[in-house]
């Protein structure tokens, strides 16, 4: 299913998909969080909301039941920072991406680290909150900045000057 996913097959991945949920459910095997993410994220690809946010929730409330606090429970909560960006809701998107980026900085991955601050920082001057924005910012690690690719540049260029743009600067 990840592979259609990846390949934007959505529809074929969710086939697969709730094919394996199925196989799961006869073994009553129960750490499905990694499934229920892909389900999600292909749902809202999809633009099919309400799927997605019901396997992106079950995937959260699987990990937090088994006491996952892989770096995929980043991967969950970007996932619902997105599907909550794309239904208009900023401050819950914004909840969302602040707990992908603490998951993230636990385990010290700097480009991801960068990139979810970008993100949030996005979320927050999305959501009214161009200040928090700027914060997130100025707290991504030196490591993340040392050596930033052209693309990382542009991207951080891009959340500056929209935050700026918000504080009328």
């Amino acid at each position: 299913g990840e592979l259609y996913f990846a390949n934007n097959e959505n529809r074929k991945a969710i086939q697969v998909l709730m094919q394996a949920l199925a196989a799961y459910d006869s073994l009553e095997y129960q750490a499905l969080q990694g499934v229920y993410v892909i389900l999600g994220r292909a749902y809202r690809v999809e633009t099919d909301y309400g799927q997605a946010l019901f396997y992106l929730l079950k995937a959260l409330k699987t990990a937090h039941a088994l006491g996952d606090s892989s770096i995929l429970l980043c991967n969950i909560n970007h996932a619902l920072g997105e599907l909550y960006t794309s239904i208009d809701r900023s401050d819950l998107a914004v909840k969302y991406a602040e707990a992908a980026l603490e998951v993230a900085r636990q385990y010290a991955n700097e480009n991801d680290v960068f990139f979810l601050s970008v993100n949030l920082a996005i979320k927050c001057d999305r959501n009214g909150q161009p200040e928090q924005g700027l914060e997130v910012l100025a707290s991504i690690p030196e490591p993340s900045m040392s050596s930033l690719s052209e693309a990382k540049k542009v991207l951080l260029g891009e959340a500056y000057l929209g935050i700026y743009l918000s504080l009328g600067q």
